[in-house]
């Protein structure tokens, strides 16, 4: 005797991989996933926004839903703009359905946000202050054609500019910052230092355009 299981009873809870977005995602990201709670082993479980009266789902015009439970958000997630989000979740099977209002909270990624282009005149120095999106951030020099003409001391990162004319590419230096903060992801940044020059040689050469050419008998001093 065998004894199979049938879709009778409604799902009972649902359950969602992550409560977290990170900030600055761009639109049509995928950023959660649910999944049901039911006493059935069989059945198919559909998901749908519960948009009917409800104090906590104020938010859910502003993300996609599949039937299959993967929530995306509709537009680029800015956390200075909003940091909680609302949505209520229903699931539903061939017997009934369960609603259940969730909080995503959105979390700011770690950035450098000093620029990452500046410009030094030849044979001086530049010093330029790191700085990131947190508190108690490190810095470090970690890669970059160029680190070995750059040194750190804490936020400050310090350039010395060769000669412009001793260069002999574009004049660009480059290096690689990385910050880090516990329980963070590390953040990276390109920095490109543009060396300009100064009016600081002495002419070694005159050179002559066209043909030149002086009439015999000319006089001393004329043109």
């Amino acid at each position: 005797l065998e004894i199979k299981d049938v879709d009778d009873v409604a799902p009972t809870n649902i359950l969602i991989n992550t409560t977290n977005i990170a900030d600055n995602i761009p639109a049509s990201t995928q950023v959660a996933y649910f999944s049901a709670t039911d006493p059935d082993t069989v059945g198919t479980h559909r998901y749908s926004f519960n948009n009917l009266s409800r104090t906590d789902n104020a938010d859910n015009n502003k993300f996609t839903l599949s039937t299959d439970g993967k929530l995306s958000v509709k537009e680029t997630v800015n956390f200075s703009t909003q940091s909680q989000y609302h949505i209520a979740i229903k699931v539903a099977d061939a017997v009934g359905d369960f609603t259940l209002g969730f909080t995503l909270n959105v979390v700011q990624t770690l950035t450098i946000t000093s620029p990452a282009t500046a410009t030094v005149a030849e044979n001086s120095s530049k010093v330029i202050t790191l700085t990131a999106n947190r508190d108690n951030v490190t810095f470090a020099i970690t890669d970059g054609a160029d680190k070995a003409k750059f040194t750190l001391d804490g936020t400050q990162l310090t350039f010395v500019a060769t000669d412009f004319e001793a260069r002999a590419n574009d004049n660009t230096y480059e290096v690689i910052i990385t910050a880090r903060k516990t329980g963070e992801t590390d953040a990276t940044q390109t920095l490109i230092i543009t060396l300009t020059d100064l009016n600081d040689e002495t002419p070694t050469a005159i050179t002559f355009t066209g043909n030149l050419s002086i009439a015999e008998n000319t006089a001393t001093g004329a043109e």
